[in-house]
């Protein structure tokens, strides 16, 4: 579900709906859970953040161990699946969500492990 779906069936915008649920938890037997995580952020309207996210997690834990894959050979690969316009510093955003190492790092990490 996007926050537009709720921004359009009460007639606000959807700004205003992210910030009325903004630091706002929902306790269950499962956990205490932000209600922003219930929400998806479309990056278009066929693609969302999560997949791309989903997507690029497979990317990088595929990926070549001597020459890792750098944000923007990243994006390249994303543009080319989901047919979608994206800027470097977005991928960068959603690497570091995902808490994978920059390229240079994870090279490092990689022969350590050698």
């Amino acid at each position: 579900m996007k926050l537009q779906n709720i921004a359009d069936e009460l007639g606000l915008n959807v700004s205003t709906i992210s910030r009325a649920i903004a630091n706002k938890y929902l306790a269950s037997n499962r956990g205490i859970w932000p209600i922003k995580s219930f929400f998806s952020t479309a990056i278009s309207e066929d693609t969302s953040a999560a997949a791309i996210k989903e997507y690029l997690k497979t990317l990088f834990a595929t990926e070549s161990r001597k020459k890792p894959l750098s944000d923007e050979a990243a994006l390249k690969f994303v543009e080319e699946k989901f047919t979608v316009k994206l800027e470097r510093r977005t991928i960068t955003k959603y690497r570091m969500a995902l808490g994978v190492a920059s390229s240079s790092e994870r090279k490092k990490l990689y022969q350590m492990s050698l």
